[in-house]
């Protein structure tokens, strides 16, 4: 191999390890990447470790993302600020759309899809309407479309000619149309708070209900460990780090303690109520 090429081999080889340690954020205008993290923004609390994520993961993908700048407000899908924002930490920089949709359970099923969509599979990606009635992502590139009536959900199929982001963004709508804190709770098996990792959320199913998703995590030599949580809410606004309002509180890091409760400014959820999207 000459020098030249052995040059260009070892550039090639740099670049593609970049790649990979690189976490893509399709809906961002300056070509996907993040400027400031929500690993940035969030120190680990003082005697804490992050927990290992493997570049490319989930929990890689959640540790960097994108964030506003500090001071931006927490606003709704209509663009007006939010008029009690005290639950509301540093605000993730992702679009909210103009309609009333992309409510709690929306943005953690959104905040999933995206990773998938960044992947190169989204066509893998498949959610249950409250129905029970799914809707893969590989359906709607098909042209399967749903015609629901009362409770009812019928099906009918139109030429397959709608593909690429906005494709992608159209079928998000319908998921978060149909799709909620019951269906997901119903959906996606539970997890003991022993083997609790980023990317699980804790739902507590309902009409309304609620569910956050462990956005980060970090341990101390004693084994105790911290989260960060992320939700978005009703009516549709920014999604958000959750802030810790509990005295005492390591910034917004929580305490995840087997056996107890997780108390958030706006909903407790029981140890029972983890679960996993897989």
């Amino acid at each position: 191999m000459t020098a030249l090429r052995l040059l260009a081999f070892v550039g090639l080889v740099l670049l593609q390890a970049s790649a990979a340690v690189a976490a893509p954020y399709p809906w961002l205008e300056d070509g996907g990447q993040a400027t400031e993290t929500l690993k940035a923004r969030h120190p680990a609390p003082a005697g804490f470790e992050r927990v290992a994520a493997t570049p490319g993961s989930f929990a890689y993908f959640l540790r960097h993302l994108p964030m506003k700048p500090t001071g931006t407000p927490l606003r709704l899908y209509d663009g007006s600020k939010v008029a009690w924002p005290a639950y509301a930490g540093a605000i993730i920089d992702l679009d909210l759309g103009p309609r009333d949709l992309q409510q709690c359970a929306d943005t953690l099923i959104r905040l999933y899809a995206e990773y998938h969509y960044a992947q190169g599979s989204a066509e893998t990606l498949s959610f249950n309407f409250t129905s029970g009635d799914t809707f893969p992502y590989a359906d709607y590139l098909s042209g399967r479309r749903p015609v629901v009536a009362g409770r009812k959900v019928l099906w009918q199929q139109e030429d397959a000619r709608d593909h690429g982001r906005d494709a992608f963004r159209r079928w998000l709508d319908t998921i978060f149309l149909y799709a909620g804190t019951a269906s997901l709770a119903r959906d996606f098996p539970g997890v003991n708070l022993k083997e609790a990792r980023i990317g699980d959320l804790f739902i507590g199913p309902g009409f309304p209900g609620h569910t956050v998703m462990i956005a980060d995590m970090a341990v101390d030599g004693a084994g105790k460990r911290k989260i960060l949580l992320i939700e978005g809410f009703s009516p549709a606004q920014d999604a958000h780090v959750l802030r810790n309002l509990l005295p005492f509180s390591d910034g917004d890091w929580y305490d995840l303690t087997n056996g107890e409760d997780l108390i958030t400014p706006v909903w407790r959820f029981t140890p029972r109520q983890l679960h996993r999207m897989e």
